[in-house]
């Protein structure tokens, strides 16, 4: 299957095809794309290219479509969503025609302006290698070809084509480097700069794949896959009011984290090659990742555990202590459309981010359950209950006694002169370290513990006021330890509910 636009180079790679299939036995179908752009000039186009199909006998097939709706849509340059939409088109007909390969006809000035263009928005090694031959399913059997060169033999044999006018303006990027920048170069340069540019990029191919074999080798010791199931909804761990569960209504995402020792060991080139990979994977494509987004990862290296940068693709980048993770924003599948797509989900995203942000600490208290002492207290927020004991102190109890258990613990009762509540954290939480009253900040706490900044919200505490009496599964405060003239204890054991509608703990 060829794309054929009916300019030069795809009226020449038309011809050469239908003599290679003739030669060869093999089926050929044309492709041409009205991109809705231009008007009687863009029919025109197409008429030219089916009277040429239907005169070589060659298939064709049409695709229309309007191109600058799309760009509205999608808040993409005409340039962009054109490119797009071909490449949707090429990829749908060669599907339905069971088409081996997508034949293309760029050539070699096209392959330098790729070049220039992408060298200058900061591309790697993989942009200066600008198209290859073969990519995939995609052939360009033209690229080591100049423009001249095609033009030059069309007219040799008596063979017309067709001028795209918006290819002689200087509205988009690449008609103002084919125009200005790639002449000046063979002007004022070397005659031959866009050939150079060629032979330098098949290097780079070869470069290309010895880097991207290195990058391969030390992906597993670099990156570790880990599925995120963290995310609350309403508070109900992952339960939605409508009863749907939290991967029906939420795309699940999926975190890559890079792993800061064994990736600070590669060589520095490597090591932004392979912070490229992994973004492009999580992105689900290369186009619009540049060198500064590699630098942003690495710089996130060096700062604070919880600190995180935006990156595109509704992408995220957050440092913790084993070092950055890269995830893809929750968004809600349901404010997702065909007609605003990515960008919708980018606002939608940042909405949620900033209603979270400006929570006020009253809306967090509301949540907040008095234990019952003694008795049961339930906390939907976790599926959680926390039941609570008073005992008396037998003759020759010795607090040596108490085992050290991390979800049951107890206090001296007789000094307690306040409710206590079971809650998340709230600012100015602080422990009592020692027997002396020394106090630390509850986010000291668990910066020295290494818990990472999007679960400290998820912990649960025990606290009178904004003392924390005690951090299930962390540890306990000091100013209510059970004494030797303690008489009265309070035991508190925190348990997981059970699920009664499966009939199993959750």
């Amino acid at each position: 299957m060829a794309g054929i636009s009916g300019g030069a180079d795809s009226v020449c790679l038309l011809f050469v095809l239908k003599n290679l299939c003739e030669e060869l036995g093999m089926e050929l179908i044309a492709v041409h794309v009205n991109h809705g752009i231009r008007g009687e000039e863009a029919m025109e186009d197409q008429r030219f290219v089916e009277n040429l199909c239907e005169r070589l006998g060659v298939k064709i097939r049409i695709c229309s479509g309007k191109v600058p709706e799309l760009a509205k849509a999608e808040k993409l340059s005409e340039e962009e969503a054109g490119r797009i939409f071909r490449r949707q088109c090429f990829e749908k007909i060669c599907k339905e025609e069971k088409a081996d390969k997508i034949v293309l006809a760029h050539h070699r000035d096209d392959n330098a302006e790729t070049f220039l263009f992408h060298l200058s928005r900061g591309s790697g090694l993989k942009g200066a290698g600008g198209m290859r031959p073969v990519n995939g399913s995609y052939v360009r059997p033209l690229l080591g070809v100049g423009r001249k060169e095609i033009e030059s033999w069309l007219e040799e044999q008596h063979i017309s084509w067709r001028t795209d006018s918006t290819n002689l303006e200087d509205e988009y990027t690449r008609n103002r480097i084919r125009h200005q920048i790639l002449p000046t170069l063979e002007t004022q340069v070397n005659a031959k700069a866009s050939e150079h540019i060629g032979a330098w990029m098949e290097q780079m191919w070869s470069l290309q794949d010895y880097v991207e074999q290195e990058v391969t080798a030390h992906m597993e010791a670099c990156v570790e896959r880990v599925p995120d199931f963290s995310e609350n909804v309403n508070g109900q761990n992952g339960e939605i009011p409508d009863g749907r569960t939290l991967s029906e209504k939420y795309e699940i995402r999926k975190e890559i984290r890079l792993r800061k020792a064994p990736l600070y060991r590669l060589h520095p080139y490597l090591r932004q090659s392979l912070v490229r990979k992994v973004l492009a994977e999580q992105a689900g494509r290369e186009k619009d990742l540049e060198a500064v987004h590699v630098q942003q990862i690495l710089e996130l290296f060096e700062r604070q555990s919880g600190r995180r940068i935006d990156l595109p693709y509704n992408l995220e980048a957050i440092r913790d202590y084993e070092g950055v993770k890269i995830r893809k924003k929750l968004w809600n599948k349901s404010i997702y459309s065909e007609n605003t797509g990515l960008k919708k989900m980018e606002r939608e995203g940042e909405k949620q981010k900033n209603q979270e942000a400006t929570k006020s600490d009253g809306d967090k208290k509301k949540g907040n359950c008095i234990l019952q002492i003694p008795g049961r207290t339930a906390f939907p927020g976790a599926k959680a209950e926390i039941i609570c004991k008073i005992i008396e102190k037998n003759h020759g109890f010795s607090p040596e006694q108490l085992p050290q258990t991390p979800y049951t613990k107890w206090f001296d009762y007789d000094i307690m002169n306040c409710n206590l509540e079971i809650r998340f954290r709230e600012p100015g939480d602080y422990l009592v370290v020692d027997d002396s009253g020394h106090r630390q900040k509850l986010k000291s706490f668990f910066i020295n513990e290494k818990i990472p900044a999007e679960q400290r919200s998820g912990i649960l505490l025990v606290a009178a006021g904004k003392e924390i009496l005690w951090i299930p599964g962390y540890r306990r405060g000091d100013s209510y330890r059970v004494k030797e003239e303690t008489k009265k204890i309070l035991q508190i054991e925190l348990r997981k509910t059970e699920d009664k509608q499966n009939g199993r703990e959750n």
